[in-house]
């Protein structure tokens, strides 16, 4: 009886999984949902130049109120030789702390920008790129490049 049904669903055009594919508007709803729920948000941006070094961001923003941001970078005679001009072998690196209202706010940022709607993942590169990442809670949206619709996000990430 089962496989009869299953059978009649097949070749009416419609698959059991068919039954539970979400709309765009209920993925945006369930994204939006998400996002309101996560407990942790890592942002990750990283930028590099043929001739011009390579540095990166990562903010980890926790609910709780603990959120750091750490920065790495070097030169690009280092990028080539594995030491910089100077003599350094590692990259410069600082980590500091960052207000507790911090993860409040890029949490409502990332839910207004709707990043997961992007199609484009990459861009051409050329002697330059980018990468932009954001995680929360198991969920990964990826570029190599950064998207309009995070710019308000990194603004406020970048503020002095």
């Amino acid at each position: 009886m089962r496989t009869s049904r299953l059978m009649l669903l097949f070749l009416a055009g419609c698959t059991p999984f068919q039954a539970f594919r979400m709309t765009p508007a209920d993925d945006a709803a369930a994204m939006a949902e998400s996002i309101g729920q996560a407990r942790q948000i890592v942002i990750d941006y990283g930028s590099w130049a043929k001739h011009g070094g390579r540095s990166s961001a990562r903010w980890i923003l926790e609910r709780d109120g603990t959120c750091t941001c750490e920065t790495t970078s070097c030169d690009a005679f280092m990028m080539h030789h594995g030491q910089s001009s100077n003599g350094k072998t590692t990259p410069d690196q600082e980590r500091w702390s960052l207000p507790p209202e911090t993860f409040r706010e890029a949490q409502r940022l990332l839910m207004e920008s709707k990043l997961w709607t992007v199609k484009e993942r990459r861009q051409p590169e050329f002697e330059s790129g980018e990468r932009f990442t954001v995680e929360w809670d198991g969920h990964r949206e990826s570029f190599n490049y950064t998207p309009a619709e995070a710019k308000r996000l990194m603004a406020y990430l970048n503020r002095p």
